[in-house]
Order: structure tokens, then sequence, then C-alpha cells
């Protein structure tokens, strides 16, 4: 994950670099387009064109309304990628949510034997003994499932959940993912990598057989996320 790491940063480094010079390209490309279309319009408006100026001035213009259009599709994506990450964290509707969602969620006090407790230390060694006791393990026989009444899984189904995860299934996992949903607010869609998928696959794959196997994600990971 981490050498995956290394190259969407070589690739962010580089579609920066290639999306200044295409800006610089388009500005002069449009002050091309402009003085053609005003040169057109002299030589139609004083009556000596023909229709090889007029192809000519209605190129220019559908040239000139596609890029325009570009740079349209351009301030969206912009403005998509840069609202979660910037305007609403200014906004007084987003404090107003997260501080209504943390006041939800905040647990005041517990009942213990009957009293109430409220005494933070207290509350949190209540629910560390409570779920202590909840999940550990029982020295008792295991339980054979001998009815027909309980359902059970096949032995191929039992044998899915013990093996490697496949390249195969990583691929269906990003094939079912919707193109324009990001990975987060590094901008790289899933369109990209279904699109690039030969490269970066086996950077997919390793961290995924990595937590199968030694049940643990590596650092690139967290640092990515």
């Amino acid at each position: 994950m981490s050498r995956l790491k290394a190259k969407f940063k070589r690739l962010k480094s580089c579609l920066k670099s290639w999306n200044a010079s295409r800006k610089s390209e388009l500005k002069t490309r449009k002050k091309d387009l402009l003085v053609c279309l005003g040169l057109c319009d002299v030589v139609l408006e004083a009556g000596q064109g023909d229709d090889n100026i007029r192809s000519i001035r209605m190129q220019s213009a559908n040239d000139l309304a596609k890029m325009e259009q570009e740079v349209v599709n351009d301030m969206a994506q912009k403005t998509k990628y840069k609202w979660p990450i910037q305007w609403d964290e200014n906004t007084k509707f987003f404090h107003t949510i997260i501080n209504k969602k943390w006041n939800l969620r905040t647990i005041s006090g517990v009942k213990l034997e009957g009293n109430w407790i409220t005494d933070l230390p207290q509350v949190k060694t209540a629910f560390f003994d409570f779920f202590s006791a909840k999940f550990a393990k029982f020295d008792t026989f295991p339980v054979v499932n001998q009815s027909d009444r309980f359902k059970s899984l096949y032995p191929f189904q039992r044998e899915g959940l013990e093996t490697n995860v496949s390249l195969v299934e990583v691929r269906e996992a990003v094939w079912s993912c919707g193109s324009n949903k990001s990975l987060g607010p590094d901008g790289f869609s899933f369109a990209l990598i279904k699109h690039f998928w030969e490269d970066p696959k086996d950077d997919i794959l390793m961290p995924l057989l990595s937590f199968v196997t030694l049940s643990f994600f590596l650092q690139a990971v967290i640092d990515m996320s």
C-alpha cells in the first residue's frame, strides 16, 4: 500500500504540472479563437465574406463553446471536491449538526447495581467490565449443530470464508462501486482506478492479503485515509 501511496503522490504532482500547462494552452487557444472570430466578423460585416469565411467562423465558434464547456465542467468538479474539505467546515450549519450529533451520542451516566453513576472514570470502568464479561472466553464444550431446523453453511461456503482474497474478488468489488465516487478527499475516483487497473491492482491486493493472513493493515493505509 505504501507503493500505491507513492504512485498516487507522483501522479498528483504530474497532474498538477499537466493542468498548469493545459490551462496555458487553453488560454492561448482562446485568444486565437477570439481574434479569428473578430476578423471573420469584420470581413462579413464589410460584405466581402464567402462560404469559406463563414465555415471558419462557425468552426471557431464551436471550438470556443466546447472550450468554455470544459472550463465549466472543471469548475464544477473542483467545487464538488472542495466542498467537503473547506466550505462545510466554515458554516454554522456544519457546526450545528456536529454539536447535535455529539450531544446525542454523549453518555452522561450509567446505572450500576441500582445506582446512577455520572463520574467519568467509574462510567468507563463499568463499560469495560460489562463488555469484558460479555466477550470473555467460556470454558465449555462447543455446541454441535445436529438439527435440520438450524441453517448452516455449506462446505464450499466455509472454505470461501477461510481462503485468501483473490484478485477477481477485488476487481468485482471495485467495479461494483460508482465511477464518480471518490476514495476520499485525495480526488482520485474509481473511474481512474478502473481505467488504469493493470498498474495499481497488485498494490491494492497486497494489503488485503496481509489483513487476511496477519489480521492487520499497514500504517500506510491509515495515512491515506
